[in-house]
């Protein structure tokens, strides 16, 4: 609606997501959250393609954008987290404790009840594994055997994942679990001065538009943390004071 009116649309492709589950029985996402750090994530080719445990929470979303240009195909969405016994055993791997989530589901805390709802897919060797997330035996065997070497030299030279987070995944059963962008809110929208008013494309504010918060933020890509909360309120607050101050339009 602020563009109808010629508003200068920006950061538009300025997204805050981390990674989630998703399931038939629900309308939302489950956040996915590991206790451990002996797991990877893989793409629909078997590949690692980031560093699992030192990408920013907010920006999970950037790796997952990658779109192979032979195929046209976004080859990590959804990715896979790989595991095995050890990192099971730690702990639940979501977090049920906020939100709307917790009031409909509470993810256990061995990851037993989703193992057996069928949720996590469980195999006693990474070969029996991998046709049940659809990767090829001999592709997911050789990544989980170049992973673990990584483990043993303690260095990961193409991610740089810190070497005290490379944990083997070498005790059987071995599980994966599909994951996907979990958004958390997007930062584009109408562009906006000082005084939040919002900004043609020649930088004029236009008669009575204020924006606040996330919708146009400031801050782009810097997710400034809590759904922009500290945004809204300041920029809320000089909005509203701005806005009060016009003089109303004469009544019909």
């Amino acid at each position: 609606m602020a563009a109808e009116v010629g508003a200068d649309m920006w950061h538009m492709s300025a997204v805050a997501a981390t990674f989630g589950y998703k399931f038939p029985e629900f309308q939302f996402a489950i956040r996915h959250f590991m206790p451990y750090a002996g797991f990877v994530h893989l793409d629909q080719t078997g590949k690692r393609f980031m560093d699992e445990t030192g990408t920013d929470v907010h920006a999970m979303w950037a790796p997952t954008s990658y779109i192979d240009m032979k195929t046209l195909q976004r080859t990590r969405v959804p990715a896979y987290v790989i595991f095995d016994e050890d990192t099971r055993s730690r702990g639940a791997i979501a977090r049920t404790d906020r939100g709307k989530v917790s009031d409909v589901y509470q993810w256990s805390r061995d990851n037993s009840v989703e193992i057996r709802k069928g949720w996590i897919p469980a195999a006693d060797s990474l070969a029996e594994l991998a046709p049940r997330i659809g990767l090829r035996p001999d592709q997911l065997q050789s990544t989980i055997a170049q992973y673990n070497l990584l483990c043993v030299a303690g260095y990961d030279p193409e991610f740089g994942r810190s070497p005290n987070t490379l944990i083997p995944i070498a005790t059987p059963p071995f599980y994966a679990i599909p994951i996907w962008p979990c958004l958390y809110n997007t930062q584009g929208g109408p562009k906006r001065n000082p005084k939040a008013q919002v900004l043609d494309h020649w930088g004029n504010p236009i008669k009575r538009l204020y924006s606040a918060g996330e919708l146009g933020s400031l801050w782009y890509r810097n997710y400034p943390g809590g759904g922009n909360v500290s945004e809204a309120l300041a920029f809320g607050r000089i909005a509203g004071k701005n806005a009060a101050a016009e003089i109303p339009l004469p009544q019909d």
